[in-house]
């Protein structure tokens, strides 16, 4: 059964997108098929390749998909979470979970095999600047984030160290699991940026 993480339609679109990432998800883009996929929701190749053409587009459309789930949970953590620090360590959760459940094969198969829809997944991470943006202004103005810092500045600095370093080579050359590097980043980054009240939080959060 499809576990719902976000509010989501019931077209058949939907349901196609949705269940197709979790299958690349746990299988990997070597050994995701239309055919697997078709079989998995009892519906025909035709029927998937009416809404997309073509295996490509499916996994241009999954990944947009999967896109759309982050920006909803950016949203409704940033419309829910009383401060910038629990805002930011819940984003920063969500995202190291993530990562942790894709293997850096994986992820390394689709950067070889599919350059466009790496570019596309790099160019959506960068993106985010203005989502932290947006909460490194609240932090400020909370007293949680330091007054002199140029917080324009830290949100760009703060995306292009997470593309960068978030590279499947980058992983592989450090003998490094995302997980262990979202908490160094955590750590290091965050603490630079806050004041003692906001460090306090993040101690409280830890």
């Amino acid at each position: 059964m499809t576990r719902k993480t976000f509010p989501s339609s019931n077209q058949p679109e939907d349901l196609i997108l949705e269940r197709g990432f979790e299958l690349l998800h746990r299988d990997g883009v070597r050994s995701f098929t239309v055919e697997n996929l078709a079989q998995d929701l009892g519906m025909s190749k035709k029927t998937i390749y009416k809404f997309f053409p073509s295996k490509e587009r499916l996994l241009e459309k999954m990944f947009e998909f999967a896109s759309g789930q982050v920006v909803w949970h950016f949203k409704r953590t940033m419309e829910k979470e009383p401060t910038a620090i629990h805002q930011l360590n819940r984003i920063l959760t969500l995202l190291s979970s993530t990562a942790s459940k894709v293997s850096i094969r994986r992820l390394g198969d689709i950067k070889i095999r599919y350059p466009q829809i790496w570019k596309r997944m790099e160019e959506f991470r960068l993106n985010r600047r203005d989502d932290f943006l947006t909460i490194f202004k609240l932090g400020q103005k909370q007293s949680l984030i330091r007054q002199e810092l140029d917080i324009d500045l830290t949100a760009t600095m703060f995306m292009h160290i997470i593309n960068s370093t978030f590279q499947p080579e980058f992983f592989i050359q450090n003998n490094l699991n995302p997980t262990q590097a979202f908490q160094s980043f955590r750590e290091i980054f965050l603490r630079g940026m806050l004041t003692e009240e906001g460090i306090q939080i993040l101690e409280e959060l830890s």
